[in-house]
């Protein structure tokens, strides 16, 4: 069984693209305005098995961009090597954190 990793090289233009979305989501939740559950509801719903407050959503968009940084800094400006596993956790990282903001949101209309 093969278990060496294949390495993609992505354009820069892709993974910018997972970057932008990263820091506008994060800017969004880090706007000073942005209290996205009140303290009441907060104590209300800790147990719940997703924590949705905007404290450990702009901390999850921080990590994600962080790692993307770090990806695109280590090679050359126009491409990003990474293996197809890696390229996909960031979309799905991504996607995850979008519908828990979406739900946040949803909640506390």
């Amino acid at each position: 069984m093969n278990t060496h990793k294949r390495s993609y090289v992505f354009s820069c233009r892709d993974v910018q693209q997972l970057y932008l979305l990263a820091h506008c989501m994060y800017s969004v939740l880090s706007a000073p305005h942005m209290i996205l559950r009140s303290l009441e509801v907060q104590e209300e719903s800790q147990n719940n098995s997703i924590s949705l407050n905007s404290q450990f959503l702009r901390q999850e968009f921080k990590l994600v961009l962080d790692q993307l940084k770090h990806r695109a800094r280590e090679y050359h400006k126009s491409e990003v090597s990474m293996s197809w596993e890696e390229y996909s956790k960031f979309r799905s990282q991504l996607s995850e954190l979008e519908m828990e903001t979406d739900a946040a949101f949803a909640r506390d209309v």
